[in-house]
Formats: C-alpha cells, structure tokens, sequence
C-alpha cells in the first residue's frame, strides 16, 4: 500500500490526499480532501454494488458540529459570563431547532452571522469558531477551578488546586475535629460533608461531583446559574460550623413514658406551629380556649 498527503500547514488539514491499497485478491485507489469545493459525498458500496452510506458535506459537517454542542456540559450551555461575546450566540443558534434544521443555512448563514461575518471570508469565520469553540471547551475546567479556590479559603488551604484542597481537608478532619465528632453519625449535609472528606476517590469526583449531588444540587457539570455555585460554598461553610461545633450532651434526662410522653410531644408540636405561623399571642389564647372548650365534658 502507498498514498501521499498535500497539507495545509495554517489551517492544520490536507488540500489533497490519494491512496493504493494492495488486498492481495485485489486493490483499491482512493483520492479525497477536506478542502474539495464545493461539496464532499462519501458513497460505501457493499458486495453487491448497493449503496449503504450517503453523507455529504453539509450534513456531515452539521451533525459533527451539533454532536460537539449536544456533549458541552449544562453548565456551559446555561452559561452567560463568557470572555468571548460569541459564545452566547453561537450557543443559540446550536440550540436554536428551526435554525439547525437545514444544515446549508445553518452553516452558510447562521452559524457566520454568530461573528458578523459571510461566508465570503472563510477564514475569520474559522479563526472566529477556533476561538470560541476553545473557550467553550475549557469553561467548565475554569469553574472547577473557581470552585476549587472558594473550597480552599473555606478549608484554610495553603493553595487553590486540589492538592492544596485535598491537603487542607484531610488536616481539617484528623486535626481539628474531636474523635467524638468524627465518630458521630452525622446526617444531612454534615454527614455528606463528612462522607465526601473520608472518600478515597479523587477530590474533584467527591467535592464537585458526589458532595453536590448529595446536598440536591447534583454535579456542578449540571449547574444552571452561578447562584448554585454560591449556595453550594454556602451548605458547606454552615455543615462544617455544625460539625465542629457539635458536642455530645452532658447529661441524659429521664425518658418520656404513656400519656405524659405524648403530653409533651403535643405540647412541642403546637408551640412550634404557633411560631412557624406567626399567631400573634391574644389569638393563640384564644385558639387555646377554643379547644377547651370543645373538650370539656
């Protein structure tokens, strides 16, 4: 087998590439190019000459595009504060069901007018789509590393990666927290805290992926607005207050038994209604009376 390559060394694709291939019972030529104009058609014959795969350049070019867009993360797709102002309107547009339905039109007048372009300069269109597919590609990668410094200040880390991260929670759990307060079963968000600081599994999997999900946040991947990124350093700032400040009880009082048990259950149950409602006191009496008097023999 033999073929050469022509390459197109600024735009990193071949002019022109052609083959032979020896099959021993029989060879096969081939010539393509990714720079054809102005279209490529790929025909895949079985044994008997029927055709098994059309795809040309358009609809080739759109699904590997859409196949691109559908993979980005929520958190990306959700995404407004991007450096680039094109990577919103491009997110649009790939989200956009009547504009990438025709694949001609998405490419020919969409997807250039994200840029304020034409197709008559290819090559800023190009330059342009490099540039925004990149920070597209690593924005999630930048909010891990975000998280990851907020997650640092919170733990006293001497750093902002995670490293850093991981250094400063397993001194926090084996030097700061009591053996009781790692011995107690913790539930809530404390206990996922805890769970999240005693796995072995890597610090990006547990804090980002496990620990949110856990709080019901899930993953930060799926993150729709930057307010969750603030809630989630929030639920973990207040689960390790509770968790360090957490003491067993000094003293065990008598257990509750029969009618007087339930007596003061109910009695509980009805303070805390009246405060969670906000009863002012002469109604509160007035409801108390009430209730006697339905009572009364």
């Amino acid at each position: 087998m033999c073929g050469i390559v022509e390459y197109d060394s600024r735009l990193k694709v071949d002019r022109l590439t052609s083959g032979i291939l020896d099959f021993g019972e029989g060879t096969s030529t081939f010539t393509c190019s990714t720079q054809l104009a102005p279209y490529q058609l790929v025909n895949i014959l079985g044994a008997d000459e029927s055709l098994l795969s059309t795809q040309g350049l358009w609809e080739g070019t759109k699904s590997a595009l859409l196949d691109w867009y559908e993979a980005l993360p929520l958190l990306t797709k959700s995404a407004q504060g991007f450096e680039n102002p094109s990577c919103v309107p491009l997110l649009d547009v790939l989200g956009n069901t009547d504009k990438k339905r025709q694949a001609k039109e998405l490419l020919q007048n969409y997807l250039p007018q994200v840029f304020s372009l034409d197709l008559t300069q290819p090559d800023q269109v190009l330059e342009h789509f490099h540039e925004v597919y990149d920070e597209l590609n690593g924005y999630s990668r930048s909010k891990e590393a975000s998280l990851f410094a907020k997650l640092g200040m919170v733990f006293d880390a001497v750093g902002s990666t995670e490293i850093d991260v991981a250094t400063a929670m397993r001194g926090w759990y084996n030097n700061v927290l009591t053996e009781t307060q790692r011995l107690h079963a913790f539930v809530g968000d404390e206990g996922q805290l805890l769970q999240a600081v005693r796995q072995e599994a890597s610090v990006a999997e547990n804090m980002l992926h496990t620990l949110p999900s856990g709080m019901g946040l899930g993953p930060y991947t799926e993150w729709e607005a930057d307010a969750t990124e603030d809630l989630f350093i929030l639920k973990i700032k207040l689960a390790k207050q509770n968790i360090e400040t957490w003491a067993p009880p000094t003293g065990k009082e008598p257990p509750e038994k029969g009618i007087d048990a339930r007596a003061s259950r109910a009695e509980k149950e009805i303070r805390n209604l009246f405060d969670e409602l906000k009863i002012p006191q002469p109604i509160k009496k007035a409801i108390l009376e009430k209730l006697l008097k339905e009572l009364a023999p």
